[in-house]
């Protein structure tokens, strides 16, 4: 199973993905150990299991596994990239050791993308109308609402133009913005 890429996230956010298990002829199969699900900083040894939730057949759909992880714990860091391993764990008999998903954390992010425009981030995690996000959002996935200001003049007091926007994942995790 090839590690999901989840992206370089902003410090304390929390962050989803799906992951699947399968036997020798690529059936859907739930583990008959579990094994342990951890995180890895860099190229450090040392593994945490801080922040993580793990549930194993996710939605009753056998050999779907459902991993979030909360970013906020001390171990989470800006400026450091992430491996989340599963070790240990017994598939169709067989042991288990693989890279789920990767990402980072303000470690490439750029908070001066643009000397024009000045983001504002506000996560969503109940339905907030005022920002177009409604529950039908919510649960299809909605992560971000995201407030763009515009100014060519330098003048954040009256920015020239404001965009909202709202940053979902689809059941495949593609990413999807809406102008709201």
């Amino acid at each position: 199973m090839p590690a999901v890429p989840l992206g370089d996230i902003r410090a304390g956010q929390i962050i989803y993905f799906t992951w699947d298990t399968n036997d020798g002829n690529g059936g859907s199969i739930n583990p008959t150990i579990a094994g342990t699900i951890s995180v890895y900083k860099d190229d450090n040894i040392a593994q945490s299991v801080a922040g993580i939730t793990d549930v194993r057949v996710f939605d009753g759909l056998v050999g779907l596994h459902n991993c979030t992880i909360d970013t906020a714990d001390a171990f989470y860091a800006s400026g450091h990239d992430y491996h989340v391993v599963l070790s240990a764990c017994t598939i169709d008999g067989q042991v288990v050791n693989a890279t789920l998903a990767e990402f980072s954390i303000e470690n490439r992010f750029n908070p001066n993308q643009s000397k024009f425009y000045r983001r504002l981030f506000i996560q969503a995690v109940a339905p907030v109308v005022a920002q177009g996000i409604d529950a039908i959002m919510v649960a299809k996935g909605c992560i971000e609402y995201e407030r763009v200001l515009v100014s060519y003049t330098y003048n954040w007091a009256a920015p020239d133009d404001t965009y909202d926007l709202l940053y979902y994942y689809d059941a495949n995790r593609r990413v999807y913005m809406i102008s709201v």
